[in-house]
């Protein structure tokens, strides 16, 4: 059955990966590939922003991804600065397309900012950066620099909205750079940070945030110990992405249960991922990934076909994942999710199989509204009513 009809408004979802690979380059590379790809591959963001690749090897990290999706592409990157790593950012080039780069030199290394357009019409502006690592006041200070260079260049170039994402090495809400990003005066340059606000370094009240480190004990490639009890890794809009026709449905850091501060996650309890990417997060690097999930406007044309169904479908399933990747329900018989309803009413619209419910539904009862997959025109859209728990 072909079902033809005038369509309103929908929700194309974008999700964007911040992760810091841990010197990527700087072992054999079947090995680190081996390693981190599975959790790229398990995520499957749109945007990818990398910290830490040798600068000899960002065009090696493209290959990589090619291998599990032809559309990844390099965005360019530099090294002005001389750093002994770089950032870089790959998109998925049948979703985004790269309008241009520019550089920010400071004196530890690059930020990379990149304009992407998205949905035919929108623009991402994102900035990419590895702050100055360190607990000191000189640290600290050199942080600021680095973060003074960065906003004295967005508004040379007139940018009245960005992102900001990155190994930010943030100890705690108090550090100077955090205050002049998240309390800016100027509404252009000021970010929202979804998470909460304070003191997260070695605080288990902040330990469903924390993203350094994976493991207890000291691994071959170098990487941090002492398991996870610090927040270094962000992904930070600024105020006015936050407005219509923006709508971030989540914010996660991937991997991240709540129950392993201090620990490695490979301790008990099993973090809420299958077991191998569970390995692959302990062993690809030090840091867990932060992952954002952004609703983009898309406006069908008049008399669009929007479902096509073969025999193929019949009998498919549709899942609920929590924020942090469990697998909260299945719906059988389901073509596709077309939205969520909160208990306040509240509508969600998406078009997928697969549907991450933001942090904020957790623990209530949601309506899901979906499209069966079945061979008769009856019932076609139907609901179910799902109590969203852990």
């Amino acid at each position: 059955m072909l079902l033809i009809a005038k369509v309103s408004l929908t929700q194309d979802s974008l999700i964007i990966m911040q992760y810091n690979m841990l010197r990527y380059g700087s072992q054999d590379l079947s090995v680190k590939d081996s390693l981190c790809l599975p959790v790229i591959a398990y995520v499957n963001p749109d945007i990818l922003c990398i910290n830490e690749v040798l600068p000899d090897y960002p065009d090696s990290l493209e290959r990589a991804l090619k291998t599990i999706d032809t559309s990844w592409t390099l965005a360019p990157w530099s090294n002005v600065s001389g750093g002994t790593v770089v950032n870089v950012l790959l998109y998925k080039k049948d979703k985004v397309s790269f309008i241009k780069q520019r550089t920010v030199e400071t004196l530890v290394r690059d930020i990379p900012v990149y304009w992407l357009s998205v949905a035919d019409s929108l623009t991402l502006i994102i900035a990419v950066a590895h702050l100055k690592a360190g607990s000191s006041t000189t640290n600290e200070q050199q942080r600021r620099w680095m973060v003074e260079a960065l906003l004295d260049s967005l508004s040379a170039w007139n940018v009245n909205k960005w992102i900001l994402t990155g190994d930010l090495n943030f100890y705690t809400a108090d550090d100077t750079s955090y205050q002049l990003l998240t309390n800016h005066p100027d509404p252009r340059f000021r970010l929202v940070d979804p998470f909460p606000a304070g003191t997260w370094n070695n605080n288990a009240l902040f330990s469903l945030y924390h993203t350094q480190s994976t493991r207890d004990t000291l691994l071959s490639d170098g990487g941090a110990t002492g398991g996870l009890d610090d927040r270094f890794d962000f992904i930070l809009p600024s105020v006015r992405y936050f407005e219509p026709p923006f709508q971030w449905d989540t914010f996660y850091v991937f991997g991240q249960d709540g129950n392993h501060f201090n620990k490695s996650i490979l301790d008990p309890p099993p973090i809420p991922v299958p077991d191998s990417i569970a390995r692959s997060l302990y062993f690809c690097a030090d840091h867990l990934p932060v992952i954002a999930v952004l609703s983009l406007p898309t406006q069908p044309s008049s008399d669009t076909i929007i479902s096509s169904r073969t025999p193929s479908y019949f009998h498919s399933q549709c899942q609920i994942i929590s924020p942090h990747g469990t697998l909260l329900s299945t719906i059988n018989n389901c073509q596709q999710i077309l939205g969520i309803t909160t208990i306040t009413g509240k509508h969600i619209k998406v078009n997928n199989v697969r549907v991450v419910v933001p942090q904020n539904l957790m623990h209530q009862i949601i309506l899901i509204t979906y499209e069966q997959a079945t061979s008769t025109n009856s019932n076609l859209i139907t609901h179910v009513k799902i109590l969203v728990t852990q």
